[in-house]
């Protein structure tokens, strides 16, 4: 297998070494090792996990927008419709395929990294907005995650959420994959912390 550097990544990140450079998200490179890193990481941070939202929640789009196109084709071919009403009809085909690429592009750059210090959630909202998160290994209190539904159920997805020192701050990750994968290694990183005497 190929060297991958400081990280352990899952299965399911769709985030490798092997991975095309054009093909990872944005805030992702890879270092001379052939390792993963990240834009901001510190001297000594280790990657230990990187996770994006399950495939499942950009699978509901493109089954909308395959729809939306089936039904357009259908009407043009087997109804006739006029040039101007196929240039319309043309015109929201368009319209439902860059509305697709829009949320693809904010699933793939949708990313949580763990690393052996922090937690980092990377939320791509629209093409412009980029929020970042940030829990550092220290502060965190509790991990707990959840599914629910059928379809969370069947295709193991679900929310974690990371509980810091105040009762007020979490921070939840919403449409996971393996939601438990993630929950027991942030779990293993933090009881490192809590084991560890800190220093006064």
């Amino acid at each position: 297998m190929p060297a991958r550097g400081n990280c352990r990544v899952c299965d399911n990140c769709h985030l490798n070494a092997r991975a095309p450079r054009a093909l990872r998200a944005l805030v992702m490179d890879q270092d001379s090792r052939g390792g993963l890193v990240f834009d901001g990481q510190r001297a000594g941070e280790q990657i230990i996990i990187v996770k994006r939202q399950h495939p499942w929640v950009l699978a509901r789009v493109g089954l909308f927008v395959s729809l939306i196109i089936s039904i357009i084709i259908v009407s043009v071919y087997l109804f006739k419709a006029s040039p101007l009403t196929s240039w319309i009809i043309f015109g929201g085909g368009l319209a439902t395929l860059g509305w697709g690429s829009y949320v693809w592009y904010g699933w793939w750059n949708t990313i949580v990294i763990l690393t052996n210090e922090r937690i980092l959630l990377i939320d791509q909202r629209g093409l412009l907005s980029r929020t970042v998160s940030e829990v550092p290994v220290p502060k965190i209190q509790d991990v707990s995650f959840t599914t629910k539904g059928l379809f969370q159920t069947l295709l193991n997805y679900g929310a974690v959420a990371v509980k810091t020192a105040s009762s007020e701050d979490v921070m939840r990750i919403p449409n996971v994959s393996n939601p438990y994968h993630l929950h027991q290694e942030i779990m293993k990183v933090a009881q490192k912390t809590w084991s560890t005497p800190h220093q006064t």
